[in-house]
């Protein structure tokens, strides 16, 4: 399964560089827990290698947001709910 995981990490880092982060935001608020979970650990590996800058960031907002939701998702599972 670590190959799989590589090529969703490299489509990620080509998404995030591609897109800005309203927009990465509008896709996550869209995601089952399962897919967030994806995103999270994507974050938190990329984080380990990344130095400050703006792209480290954007990162940390990003997977902020993520935890946001899938916390929100977790908590309200029967609702649709969208933080920004």
């Amino acid at each position: 399964m670590k190959g799989g995981f590589e090529i969703l990490t490299f489509k990620q880092i080509i998404m995030y560089n591609v897109i800005n982060p309203a927009v990465a935001k509008s896709i996550m608020s869209r995601m089952n827990k399962e897919q967030l979970n994806t995103e999270i650990a994507f974050f938190e590996i990329e984080l380990e290698n990344l130095n400050q800058g703006s792209l480290r960031k954007m990162y940390l907002k990003l997977r902020d947001y993520a935890q946001r939701r899938l916390k929100s998702l977790t908590n309200n599972s029967g609702t649709y709910e969208i933080e920004f």
